[in-house]
């Protein structure tokens, strides 16, 4: 599955994964920010999270990051190609690093 739909209050969205960002969850919005800009609405990772594929990183409560997007990982931030920086505590960091360097070597075989 390459899309997915989303419902606001006036509007239907048709969103292909491979513009999404990254999600953000704020109290009960989703925010998925997207190459061309963003969209919100009322939702929960959990009902979000099945539809997801193996590049989408579920590394916090609050953030749902597409590792192809990733430009920079380290001392607990993950910059984004949208600019964005995401902050990680250090035991959240550790393990998002590791399933992303997981991601990477399946991607690109070795790591140089």
């Amino acid at each position: 599955m390459e899309k997915f739909a989303v419902k606001t209050k006036n509007k239907v969205y048709v969103v292909k994964f491979k513009d999404v960002v990254f999600f953000e969850k704020d109290l009960r919005k989703i925010i998925i920010h997207m190459k061309t800009g963003n969209i919100e609405f009322y939702g929960r990772f959990t009902e979000l999270k099945p539809h997801l594929d193996e590049r989408f990183l579920y590394c916090h409560r609050s953030y749902i990051i597409n590792m192809d997007e990733i430009i920079v990982m380290g001392d607990g931030k993950i910059y984004v190609s949208s600019n964005d920086c995401i902050f990680f505590g250090r035991e959240t960091y550790r393990k998002a690093r590791k399933k992303f360097l997981r991601y990477l070597s399946k991607k690109f075989g070795k790591i140089i």
